[in-house]
């Protein structure tokens, strides 16, 4: 009975390890085949944009300082002590031509000119005299009846004519004396010499000035200029102010604050040099009335400012525009070619901007520029598109 027993307890672990291994080997041998996964293609992984040729209006950008067209540094030609200055006399004010700024005392000037003015009466009185001595004098030498008449030598002594060159001679001295007066005179008063706006002054009431002296620095109200630094390449298709013809369209920029300033302007002279440096030339673009504006509340164009201009500078037929981060070293372009793979080729820029180039040629209509920066981009390389697997332009296999 114990044998029975202790042999049915080491049959039953036997029975339950075959059964499970019936259970196992036909849950092998029935299980459903995971479906195998497509590796991923090879080559790099990239976004790529198509080429379109189009015209495109070219403008220059470039950003310069407004700088005065004309600056002087006035000063009184009569000395003396300042007797009445305009109340536009300080920094900003502003002077129409002609208009009096300052005057000194004009009285010892007042009297200089009397005293000339008696000169020339003496002098007057002189020639007169000297007239009435000639006549008595030519009576007198035709007295001598016709045994005068071959002394040629002494008629013009006789006729007192030296003594009439003479008081001649005088009165015009005097005359000079009295318009130098009178010049003088005007120059106690000091005028604008041309529209302008006062940057610094160095007077006042009761100051005595000498002749010469700086007194005021002022710039011309009637227009200012941007010093534009350009590419020496852009040279050729900007058009400089000539005798009969105004120089390009510019246009003006000027961002302060939420308020934008914009005023137009004309190329109006190329600088003889370059900027240090050797890269870049200087272009004066000139703006008529920048202190005006016909815009009410809106800001004059001031002094130092630094400006955006822009120049419009032709017309391009036929371009590519390509971003200027997808121009590497040396002007190429990566492109994805009709077979899925890297190709590097050169190409010719017609312009660049800051944000952009213009291809001219090296580049057509359709082909893919490769957006997407390359570790190694080396030709031949073998790419892929973000939404599935490189593919010919064609649409067939890689």
């Amino acid at each position: 009975m114990k044998r029975t027993t202790l042999a049915a307890k080491a049959i039953v672990p036997i029975l339950l390890l075959a059964a499970g291994f019936g259970v196992f080997r036909f849950l092998v041998v029935t299980k459903a085949e995971a479906p195998r996964a497509t590796p991923p293609p090879a080559g790099a992984l990239v976004e790529v944009h198509e080429a379109v040729a189009e015209d495109r209006q070219i403008t220059l950008r470039a950003h310069g300082r407004v700088v005065p067209t004309r600056q002087v540094a006035l000063s009184s030609q009569a000395g003396g002590r300042v007797v009445w200055q305009s109340p536009n006399l300080v920094p900003g004010g502003r002077f129409r031509r002609g208009e009096p700024i300052l005057r000194v005392d004009p009285r010892d000037y007042q009297l200089a000119l009397e005293g000339r003015r008696a000169d020339v009466e003496r002098a007057s009185v002189e020639v007169e005299l000297e007239r009435s001595r000639r006549d008595v004098a030519s009576r007198e030498w035709q007295s001598f009846g016709p045994a005068a008449a071959g002394t040629d030598a002494g008629t013009g002594l006789a006729l007192r004519q030296p003594q009439e060159r003479s008081a001649a001679v005088g009165l015009s001295a005097a005359e000079s004396g009295l318009h130098r007066a009178q010049l003088d005179l005007t120059r106690t008063t000091l005028r604008a010499p041309f529209d302008m706006v006062v940057l610094t002054e160095q007077v006042d009431l009761g100051q005595i000035v000498g002749p010469n002296a700086p007194l005021i620095t002022a710039v011309s109200s009637a227009s200012f200029r941007v010093q534009v630094p350009v590419p020496l390449e852009a040279l050729a298709r900007i058009d400089v102010a000539q005798r009969d013809e105004p120089g390009a369209t510019a246009q003006i920029l000027l961002e302060a604050g939420d308020t934008r300033v914009e005023r137009e302007g004309h190329v109006v002279q190329l600088q003889p040099d370059l900027e240090p440096g050797g890269s870049l030339a200087r272009l004066l673009v000139e703006i008529d009335d920048p202190l005006e504006s016909d815009t009410p509340g809106e800001l004059p164009l001031l002094l130092g400012s630094y400006v955006e201009v822009r120049i419009e500078v032709g017309r391009l037929t036929g371009v590519i525009a390509v971003p200027r981060d997808q121009i590497h070293e040396g002007d190429h372009v990566y492109l994805m070619d009709g077979e899925g793979r890297l190709e590097v080729r050169r190409v010719n820029v017609a312009w660049r901007d800051e944000n952009e180039v213009l291809v001219r040629s090296g580049l057509e209509a359709g082909d893919r520029i490769v957006t997407s920066r390359l570790a190694s981009p080396v030709t031949g390389t073998l790419l892929r598109l973000a939404d599935g697997p490189s593919m010919p332009a064609d649409g067939g296999t890689p």
